[in-house]
C-alpha cells in the first residue's frame, strides 16, 4: 500500500484501528476526489508565530513559542528547514508577541536557504488575518501556511501535489487524533440498539494547522482586519472548494505545558 493510498482511504470512511506509520512511497496516479486538476505553484509560505503563548508558561514568559527548544534547536528553524527543503524560496512570518526576539534569531533567512520578511501586527489579527498582509501574487499561484506551534514530518511535496491533483482552493492537513473512551459506547437507531462498543478509542481527523490556500481566494482577507480561519473556511465549505489532507507521518501541536513535555519526552 503507497502513502497515496492511505491518504485516500482517509478521505472515506476508512478509520485505522492501528497507529499510522511513515510510508515513504511517493505518490502515485490516484482517483481524483473533486474537479480535475489545475495548474498550481506553491511559491511562498506564511507562518503563523505571534500568539502569547499563554498555555505554555512560565515558559513563554520571555521566549516566544516558535523558539522553545525540540530535538536541540527552535521549533521555527526546523519549520523553515522544512519550507526551504519542500522547494519554497520565499517565507513570510507574522509576529506580534516578543516578535523582536524572532526577528533577531531569524534574521533575514539567508541561513536557512530562504527570504524572510515579517508582516508585523500591532493587534492580533486572528488566526488568518496576517494572510490580508501578504502582496499580492500571481492569481495561479498558492501559499503554504503553517502554525508555528506544529512539530511535524509532512511530506509538504506532496500535499502540494494532493491539492492540485484534486482540485481544491484551500487544502487543510487533518492529523487523526485519538480519544480513549472509558466507557462502554451505545449505538443506536432511534430507540433501538445497533450494539454496544467497549471502551473504544476513537481516531477523528482534526485540523493540523497546515494549509494550502489559492492565491485567488486569499485575496479575500481584509487588509489590516482580524480574520477568523475556522469562521471563513466555513463560509466556503458550502462551495465545496476545501478539501482535506490526511496526515500519515508523525504530527505533535505544542500548544499546552503538557504537550510540549510529552513531546520533549517522546
Amino acid at each position: 500500500m503507497t502513502e497515496e493510498d492511505v491518504r485516500l482511504a482517509l478521505c472515506g470512511n476508512g478509520r485505522p484501528h492501528h497507529s499510522i506509520t511513515t510510508l515513504l512511497t511517493h505518490p502515485s496516479e490516484a482517483p481524483l476526489i473533486g474537479t480535475p486538476p489545475r495548474s498550481v505553484s506553491v511559491d511562498r509560505a506564511l507562518v503563523m508565530a505571534g500568539g502569547r503563548g499563554s498555555r505554555l508558561r512560565p515558559l513563554t514568559d520571555s521566549i516566544p513559542k516558535p523558539l522553545l527548544d525540540v530535538d536541540g534547536e527552535p521549533l521555527l528553524h526546523r519549520l523553515l528547514r522544512q519550507v526551504a527543503a519542500a522547494g519554497i524560496t520565499r517565507c513570510a512570518i507574522s509576529v506580534l508577541y516578543l516578535g523582536s526576539r524572532i526577528e533577531a534569531d531569524i534574521g533575514d533567512g539567508s541561513r536557512f536557504g530562504l527570504e524572510i520578511s515579517y508582516l508585523r501586527e500591532t493587534d492580533p489579527l486572528g488566526t488568518a488575518g496576517a494572510l490580508g498582509q501578504l502582496d499580492e501574487a500571481s492569481a495561479s499561484s498558492a501559499t503554504l501556511v503553517m502554525n508555528g506551534d506544529v512539530y511535524h514530518d509532512v511530506n509538504l511535496r506532496a500535499l502540494f501535489a494532493w491539492h492540485e491533483r484534486h482540485g481544491n482552493r484551500v487544502t487543510i492537513a487533518t492529523h487523526l487524533h485519538e480519544v480513549h473512551v472509558p466507557f462502554g459506547l451505545a449505538h443506536f437507531e432511534g430507540q433501538r440498539l445497533d450494539h454496544l462498543e467497549e471502551k473504544p478509542t476513537l481516531r477523528l481527523p482534526v485540523n493540523a494547522g497546515i494549509y494550502v490556500i489559492d492565491e485567488q481566494l486569499r485575496r479575500d482577507v481584509p487588509r489590516a482586519e482580524p480574520w477568523d480561519m475556522v469562521d471563513w473556511l466555513n463560509t466556503l465549505a458550502p462551495a465545496g472548494v476545501v478539501g482535506h489532507f490526511p496526515i500519515v507521518e508523525r504530527w505533535h501541536d505544542i500548544g499546552s505545558l503538557a504537550e510540549y513535555e510529552r513531546l520533549r519526552d517522546s
